[in-house]
Formats: structure tokens, C-alpha cells, sequence
């Protein structure tokens, strides 16, 4: 019998099976948070609720995108899905574009369920949450683009480096932002650039509330540090399966 590659039926099911336990933890974490910040004071519902839709999202992209290139190299997976000629290249960016459907299903069904929730108890943010979405869409995105450039190169630990490079790089970013002097005027807007781009994604955060302008350049920045990641682990997924690469990846 003839080799064939597995419909995309048949991927999605396999992916969402292998991952439905550790996002069913997840998602069980967080629930009994907002059910902890729910019998507290409002006031920490209403600032706390923002960050864990956030959590949802970037979680979510972690789970399904983190090691997603490794795993299949080193446990056999690549040489099952890539049976027919088909080029890799494409085949892990579908995946990837799956991966971000996935998690954006739930940041959107939780985002839902969270506005009902604060509505049915009578509760009001600031800004409405359907409003916050884009801002935390667009995080996670970012998150999920620095889990897929590290997931050629990192077999054990990619989950953790993802969260390194995106929680060290906020920090470093915010800080940069408020302490000019650390590294000079010159350097600090060559590293910020290189960082996670979480003043930019406050910009876009004002733009949706209406209280700010200038959309443009904050997106630039956005995109292009995503498309950086991305390019990155478009270049290890070309690295490991070309010229005898996947060969020598299941040989290690």
C-alpha cells in the first residue's frame, strides 16, 4: 500500500488530542483564578480580568506552537506527515496558521464568556473587553511567532524560552522606555527594537479605546518583530529538512 499524507481533518484531530490536556489544565488554572477574583472586591476583577484573557491567549499559543517543529523531527512525527512531496516549509507554517486559529477560538470564547460575566453581575471596566481584544489578540500573536521561531532549534524546554524571551524582553522593553539614560539615546532604540514590543501594543490598546492616534507605526513594529520570529523558524525548519536533514534529526 502507497504511503499518503494524513488529511488536514486528521492533523487537527491529532493536534488537538495531544494538546487537550495541558489546555484543559490551563484553562482549569485560570478558571478557578477568575472564580477566586470573582469573590473578592470588583475593583480587582475589573483590573486582574485584562491579564488573564491575556494568559488565556498566550498560554493557549505556547501549548500549541511551542517545540511544535522539534518534537515532530526527533519522535518520528515529520516523517509520517511529509510521506508525499510536499514541501515542509509549508507544511509547518499550516500547521502554525492551525496552531493560531486554535488558540484564538479560545481567547475569543473566553472573552465572550468573561464580558457576560462582569455584565450579568452588573460590572463595568473602564474599557469594554471586546475593546481590549485586538491588543490581546495581538499579543499572543507575538508570543506565538517567538514559540514558533524557537520550535526548529528546541526539542526540551522551547515552552520556557518562549515565556524568557517574551516576559525578559516586556520588562526590559518597559523599562528602556521610562529610563532613557541606561544605555545612552542612541542604544536604547536600536534594543527596544529587538525586544518584545509591548509599547507598541499599548499604543494600539489607546488607539481602540479612542484614545490615541497614529496606528501605523506601532503595527510596523509589531509585524515586523512577529515576521523576525517567524522567518527564524522558517529558516530552521528549512535547515533540518533539507539535504539530509531529517535524516540526521531522528539519527540524534
Amino acid at each position: 500500500m502507497s504511503a499518503r499524507l494524513l488529511s488536514l481533518p486528521d492533523r487537527v484531530g491529532l493536534l488537538s488530542r495531544a494538546q487537550a490536556q495541558p489546555l484543559l489544565i490551563t484553562v482549569g488554572v485560570i478558571g478557578a483564578l477568575t472564580t477566586l477574583m470573582l469573590s473578592g472586591r470588583r475593583e480587582s476583577w475589573l483590573d486582574l480580568v485584562g491579564a488573564a484573557l491575556l494568559l488565556v491567549g498566550a498560554s493557549s499559543a505556547i501549548l500549541l506552537t511551542a517545540g511544535l517543529v522539534a518534537r515532530d523531527l526527533i519522535d518520528g512525527g515529520a516523517q509520517i506527515w511529509l510521506q508525499k512531496p510536499v514541501s515542509p516549509l509549508a507544511f509547518y507554517l499550516a500547521r502554525f496558521g492551525e496552531a493560531v486559529l486554535a488558540w484564538s477560538s479560545v481567547l475569543v470564547l473566553a472573552s465572550l464568556a468573561a464580558r457576560l460575566a462582569t455584565g450579568a453581575l452588573g460590572w463595568q471596566a473602564e474599557v469594554d473587553l471586546l475593546v481590549a481584544l485586538p491588543r490581546i489578540w495581538l499579543s499572543s500573536f507575538v508570543v506565538a511567532s517567538i514559540a514558533f521561531g524557537l520550535s526548529p532549534w528546541l526539542v526540551r524546554g522551547a515552552s520556557l524560552a518562549t515565556l524568557l524571551v517574551w516576559l525578559g524582553g516586556m520588562v526590559l522593553e518597559i523599562e528602556l522606555a521610562v529610563r532613557t539614560e541606561l544605555l545612552g539615546p542612541a542604544t536604547n532604540p536600536l534594543l527596544r527594537a529587538v525586544l518584545f514590543p509591548e509599547s507598541a501594543l499599548d499604543r494600539v490598546a489607546d488607539f481602540a479605546a479612542g484614545t490615541g492616534d497614529a496606528i501605523l507605526v506601532p503595527l510596523a513594529r509589531i509585524l515586523a518583530y512577529a515576521l523576525t520570529w517567524i522567518a527564524l523558524g522558517s529558516y530552521g525548519v528549512a535547515r533540518a529538512t533539507g539535504h539530509g536533514g531529517l535524516a540526521r534529526a531522528q539519527g540524534d
